[in-house]
């Protein structure tokens, strides 16, 4: 590599340096990708909240069947962040989560579209042929 291309990456290096954390590290996926790759889609109300994980009860399953939690746990960090289910205040409302399983538990990708839940988001899961199942 010549001096000039050696220059040229590391100032490219440097600038990504810049770049927020969360950037750097996470590519962003939509809900149409989470929507296809997730375990368990489900509409959950946030029942407890600590500095280290939401307590959740699943009011509503949109993938996963029998196999979706009916209560689970997330951890409350998001790379360097922390999730909204962080805080206290928000004890009680419903969040749209895209599951994956961790062991023996679950969590969301950091990146996607998990998130509060709305009218919005609960249309593009139709569009994405994602409709309220029985249990």
């Amino acid at each position: 590599m010549t001096r000039r291309a050696l220059g040229a990456a590391l100032a490219a290096a440097c600038l990504l340096g810049t770049a927020a954390p969360a950037d750097a590290r996470c590519a962003p996926r939509s809900l149409p990708q989470e929507a296809r790759t997730a375990v368990a889609v489900v509409e959950a109300v946030l029942e407890r909240a600590s500095e280290a994980s939401g307590a959740f009860r699943t009011v509503t399953v949109y993938k996963g069947g029998a196999e979706a939690p009916a209560r689970f746990t997330l951890d409350t960090r998001q790379g360097r962040a922390r999730w909204p289910w962080a805080s206290a205040e928000n004890e009680g409302r419903r969040y749209l989560l895209f599951l994956q399983r961790a062991g023996d538990g679950w969590t969301v990708y950091r990146c996607g579209a998990s998130g509060e839940a709305s009218d919005e988001a609960r249309a593009a899961l139709r569009r994405e042929g994602l409709r309220p199942q029985r249990r």
